[in-house]
């Protein structure tokens, strides 16, 4: 190898000092490198602040008849003055609200506020296809930006049907009970099977199910369905409990559940796969498949004759108390009566007993209170009735003792609660006692004479004492009335059913901030059951429905009736229910579309809000 340097005096070899024309070069290359990096930093900088524009939709992928959300939305470092933009008509798709719903968000990315302005527009797929929105013009400060396109697929639901894999999935209504009494609680599972060359990436429940006959629970699953192996046919499939329902028969005889549909979108799953999993990532096989359960007939017994005393319609297994927290009371005060239900049964649907109550007092409509719980074990919870009457006068009183009866369907038998006596007591009340201060003598000097007494009878002066009467008493009548209109209203106004549709809106924003919470937390699928809860409760309260959970279905055939003639607002409920369901229950767990939906649900409530007052 050459060596370029030189040998000193003792024949070693010294190193070559740089010469300039080398120490220069160098130096330029140094330059040019912190030239560019600097200049790739600027550029950097330069894109971060300026504003971008982008469209995007809440899923680009519909069925047919399906609506989506689209939002125009531009962000940067300082966003003001924009213009509402436009979104150019579709073939295929059609624009549902021409006014879009206008939001702001702010983030920080780098140290830097970044802020987000956006406009949502409702889409509703109609023709199966892939149809694409061009890109829109947002003008904001007079400067345009543009978006980028975007492309919907829209799906058929009839892509696949139910009677092309019947040998390799399909759903079952399994119930517990065949035979049950009239009132008996029948636990319904909609149950999917599929074979396990199949992976499920997703199901959307049906809104409507035909249960004519029965009062309907839909109980709350812990957690999402996950598949077990099971074997059918001698072949490997899997098992999956989808829904939970607890039904109760309110007619005896051969009464019909009807068929439940379900939606599923499926694909092959690869054989080096996890096949333990339920749900599954998008593939390009992937079709949707349209199932239906079987017709199921239940052969209601009728309750056994004769009901014995005290029997109100009770069906499982109770316990029922009595209290009257105040025995001592004074006139005009309220003596409150309540009798408890507490159990597993058909709790909704307990009536009030009808006790025989003590002589006088006045007595008013009973209160009534359910708290229910709904978990996969069944429905189970507390029903109070309250009576409630006014003493009007004094004395010792009784509560007379009762006799509560319920029908045990494991044992197949009535049982009785004796309800023992409660002695009252009713005080005079101190604020209404008079006292005379006492008596005055009064000195009468005797007259001595003749007396003539003259009587004077004039049809005039009679009416004008009439007149003078009446002018006296109308105002005491008038006021009388009005105090019993009054007091009447009142009562009207105090009712649970009252109360709970005042605090209704009151109490949807409160799920709507827990739900943001959730959201914060990262915990997307109890956020969306939790606005599925603010809107469905909101409704169930303004309706005054008996509080309790309803599905979906029967909210909306609810609001139908009151919501005649606006089928804007509910087509929207609508939507945002199966929108809710499909995050709660599917597996796309992102959370990039949820200050939409979040901000879709607020605005339904206040429209709701306006058209029920």
């Amino acid at each position: 190898m050459p060596y370029n340097g030189t040998l000193n005096a003792k024949g070693m070899k010294t190193t070559a000092l740089p010469t300039p024309a080398a120490n220069t070069r160098v130096l330029t290359f140094f330059l040019v490198f912190i030239a560019l990096l600097c200049f790739t930093a600027a550029d950097g900088f330069a894109k971060q602040a300026e504003p971008q524009a982008r469209l995007t939709a809440t899923s680009e992928r519909a069925f047919v008849g399906e609506r989506i959300i689209v939002a125009v939305e531009i962000s940067g470092r300082r966003i003001e003055n924009v213009q509402r933009p436009e979104l150019q008509p579709v073939e295929g798709l059609r624009i549902i609200s021409a006014t879009p719903t206008r939001t702001s968000a702010f983030d920080f990315r780098d140290g830097q506020q970044i802020s987000t302005v956006g406009f949502r527009f409702t889409i509703e797929a109609v023709r199966e296809g892939e149809h694409t929105i061009p890109a829109v013009r947002l003008i904001m400060n007079g400067r345009t930006y543009t978006t980028n396109p975007l492309t919907i697929e829209v799906l058929g639901r009839d892509q696949l049907h139910q009677e092309d894999v019947d040998d390799n999935i399909f759903v079952r209504l399994e119930v517990s009970n065949e035979r049950p009494f009239r009132g008996e609680q029948v636990q319904a599972k909609v149950v999917l099977y599929f074979h396990q060359d199949i992976s499920v990436i997703s199901y959307q429940p049906s809104s409507t199910w035909r249960t004519e006959g029965f009062w309907l629970e839909r109980l709350t699953e812990e957690e999402g369905p996950r598949a077990q192996n099971v074997t059918v046919r001698g072949q490997p499939f899997r098992r999956a409990e989808l829904m939970s329902y607890s039904l109760f028969p309110t007619r005896s005889g051969e009464v019909s559940i009807g068929g439940y549909n379900v939606t599923v979108n499926m694909r092959p799953v690869s054989r080096f796969g996890d096949a333990s999993r339920f749900v599954e990532s998008f593939g390009r096989s992937q079709r949707s498949v349209r199932l239906r359960t079987q017709t199921v007939d239940l052969q209601v017994r009728p309750l056994p004759q004769p009901q014995p005393e005290g029997f109100s319609g009770a069906v499982g297994q109770f316990t029922v108390s009595r209290a009257v927290p105040e025995t001592e009371i004074r006139i005009g005060e309220p003596l409150n009566i309540e009798t408890t239900f507490t159990g597993q049964g058909n709790i909704s649907l307990v009536d009030h007993p009808g006790f025989s109550l003590p002589e006088g007092f006045d007595v008013f409509q009973p209160r009534e209170n359910l708290s229910i719980n709904k978990t996969t074990e069944g429905v189970r919870g507390t029903k109070s009735f309250t009576d409630v009457l006014v003493a009007r006068e004094t004395g010792r009183f009784e509560v007379p003792a009762a006799t509560v009866s319920w029908f045990d369907p494991r044992t197949r038998r009535y049982r009785s609660q004796p309800l023992t006596a409660v002695p009252v007591r009713v005080l005079y009340d101190p604020g209404a006692e008079t006292s005379v201060a006492g008596v005055h003598q009064l000195n009468v000097n005797l007259w001595t004479g003749s007396v003539t007494w003259y009587t004077q009878t004039s049809p005039g002066i009679l009416l004008r004492n009439i007149l003078i009467l009446i002018f006296l008493l109308l105002p005491v009548g008038l006021l009388m009335y009005a105090w019993t209109e009054k007091r009447k209203q009142d009562e009207a106004l105090l009712t649970p059913e009252n109360i709970r549709a005042s605090k209704a809106l009151t109490t949807a924003t409160a799920l709507l901030r827990q739900a943001d919470a959730f959201a914060e937390n990262d915990a997307p699928k109890e956020a969306y059951k939790t606005l599925n809860k603010a809107v469905s409760d909101y409704a169930v309260h303004k309706l005054k429905l008996p509080e309790g959970s309803y599905p979906d279905s029967q909210i909306l055939a609810a609001l139908n009736s009151r919501l005649t003639g606006k089928h804007m607002i509910y087509n929207r409920l609508r939507w945002i229910f199966t929108r809710n369901s499909e995050m709660t229950f599917g597996t796309d767990t992102s959370l990039k579309s949820y200050q939409y939906d979040r901000a879709e649900c607020e605005a339904i409530l206040n429209e709701l809000e306006e058209l029920f007052d």
